[in-house]
């Protein structure tokens, strides 16, 4: 095969892709509260889901863990509250005729209010503009509302770009068992309840947390990939200058859903990862409002074209997942060293036989084999190693 001509195939088997993928649907249609005062409009007859970000919480929270919801005026808002919402700080506000009232989240100490404006469903046509206008009139007059019909078939004024560059602020430091957080390497969810934070080691070896409203959902875990004669797991350089962070907002309709529309908004943010010989790797976090999802992209040896195999190992505390891919029938050996001297383990193997159907078998390993696998041409295998506590 002409060395130009070469493809490279990486295909993460369904084993591994589990831990190296985690995403989470969020409920998109909500309104987050984040200040102790907060506005919305609605039309008689809409309801609207009421999230309270963690910045709001923690004015109202008390030790019982619950909050108090109360409308002002129940023939205008009514207020809907499911168990689940309870357990969430989550609430829904039932438009019932036009008026104004306010909604009050109760506190210990303090108050969320948010001030509430029904509209009568035939106004839903009337556009009603708040702008701060300077003039000769009496101080108190500062703001004037200019009330206007809109056109039929008048296009959206605003149409979000599906990437928009942001900054993001850096996180508080902290130094853990050996670990050091790069805190200008910190990526949040857009209400701010999720982080993603980087942290690294003596070694220059590179981790992942995950925090969600202040607790620890995903400890410090592994990054990397070791390919084939290139080891990506340590020795790494992080470019923290030339990360960057991307807001994506995006609208597309569903044909399954509730919603007719549905949105992916995230913050995303793009590491590089290089080692003394040229090899690297782009790591391309997303956070969501309520999940996270991270994956490699454009690894390279290091080498004019890239190779025909590859074989990479990842870790999560005493688990281990190998995968490997090949274009032609080829034996991998993977020295085991890396698992703990003096433990045993449970290899667990997921090949395909001749007719393309899966094959599960086990194996006894230990930190002193040199693992094995033999694959056949376009083939593939996925192995999980866990240690064994009998």
């Amino acid at each position: 095969m002409d060395n130009k001509n070469k493809k490279r195939f990486i295909v993460i088997p369904a084993l591994s892709m589990a831990l190296c993928f985690t995403i989470g649907m969020t409920d998109l249609n909500a309104y987050v509260v984040r200040k102790n005062n907060a506005k919305i409009s609605l039309t008689a007859g809409q309801s609207k889901k009421i999230k309270l970000a963690k910045s709001a919480l923690k004015t109202v929270k008390n030790r019982k863990k619950s909050i108090k919801v109360k409308s002002a005026n129940k023939k205008i808002v009514k207020i809907k509250r499911t168990k689940a919402q309870k357990r969430s700080y989550s609430f829904t506000i039932k438009a019932l005729k036009k008026g104004k009232t306010t909604v009050i989240v109760k506190g210990n100490k303090k108050n969320i209010k948010i001030k509430v404006t029904v509209r009568d469903a035939a106004d839903k046509n009337v556009v009603i503009t708040d702008t701060n206008v300077i003039t000769s009139t009496p101080p108190s007059v500062t703001a004037q509302l200019v009330v206007q019909t809109e056109a039929p078939n008048t296009p959206d004024p605003t149409i979000r770009p599906l990437r928009t560059r942001i900054s993001v602020p850096a996180s508080e430091p902290e130094t853990r068992d050996g670990y050091t957080k790069l805190t200008d390497l910190t990526t949040y969810s857009i209400n701010g309840d999720y982080l993603v934070n980087i942290w690294t080691d003596s070694e220059s070896q590179y981790y992942y947390n995950v925090v969600c409203e202040g607790l620890e959902v995903v400890e410090i875990s592994s990054l990397g990939l070791m390919l084939d004669n290139t080891d990506l797991t340590k020795g790494l350089t992080c470019d923290n200058e030339g990360s960057y962070v991307d807001e994506i907002y995006e609208e597309f309709e569903t044909i399954t859903l509730a919603a007719a529309t549905s949105v992916n908004n995230c913050q995303e943010r793009t590491i590089r990862f290089s080692n003394v010989d040229g090899a690297y790797f782009d790591l391309l976090i997303r956070v969501y409002n309520d999940g996270f999802a991270y994956r490699y992209t454009n690894v390279t040896y290091g080498e004019d074209y890239p190779g025909e195999y590859i074989t990479y190992v990842r870790r999560h505390g005493e688990e281990w997942f190998i995968g490997s891919m090949t274009l032609e029938k080829r034996d991998a050996g993977i020295d085991l060293d890396f698992l703990t001297e003096g433990k045993k383990y449970t290899a667990y193997i997921y090949s395909s036989d001749d007719n393309g159907s899966l094959v599960e078998s086990t194996q006894r390993v230990s930190h002193d084999d040199v693992f094995t696998l033999s694959l056949k041409d376009l083939d593939g295998v996925a192995v999980y190693i866990t240690e064994d506590f009998y």
